[in-house]
């Protein structure tokens, strides 16, 4: 039966029925097992997907990614993907999203040779007055200011954003 993705031992029946309340016994039993078995498979598909999710949505966060981008890369409807992050992950797809562009900036900011509107438009925002606030929201400090603590620079609490 693993052409249907259910793993069975064989023999299937561990004894032959004699009446209808045997047959009906051992039936009840073999749909048990074979529920637990796509449970197990359903559940390993379903990780796997959430995996191949983040690791797209990490690697193209600068890029405009829909729930529908991400159902097509893994065969899945839109809203079972926003179903199955907040479920299994505890977050919505946006703010994982948001948390990948907001990990880039940091590292981007690093380097003193990049602006910060430069930085902006490379991690997938469209303008830097909103990039400025996301990265603020999520970091409780601007950009500018994550920058002067990087670089050890003293007043961070006196600059302006």
């Amino acid at each position: 039966m693993s052409e249907v993705g259910v793993e069975t031992d064989t023999p299937l029946y561990s004894f032959q029925a004699q009446d209808c309340r045997q047959l009906r016994s051992e039936t009840s039993y073999l749909l048990g097992r074979m529920k637990e078995s796509y449970t197990k498979h359903y559940g390993k598909l379903e990780a796997d997907a959430i995996q191949q999710i983040k690791v797209y949505i990490s690697e193209h966060s600068n890029e405009d990614i829909s729930l529908d981008v991400l159902g097509q890369r893994v065969g899945l409807s839109p809203i079972y993907i926003s179903k199955m992050f907040k479920e299994k992950l505890g977050i919505n797809y946006i703010d994982f999203l948001t948390e990948c562009r907001i990990d880039k900036a940091k590292k981007l900011l690093a380097d003193p040779e990049k602006s910060i509107k430069e930085i902006t438009f490379e991690v997938g925002y469209h303008e830097p007055n909103y990039f400025s606030k996301v990265f603020k929201k999520n970091t409780a400090v601007s950009p500018k200011e994550y920058r002067k603590s990087l670089f050890g620079k003293k007043g961070l609490a006196a600059t302006k954003s």
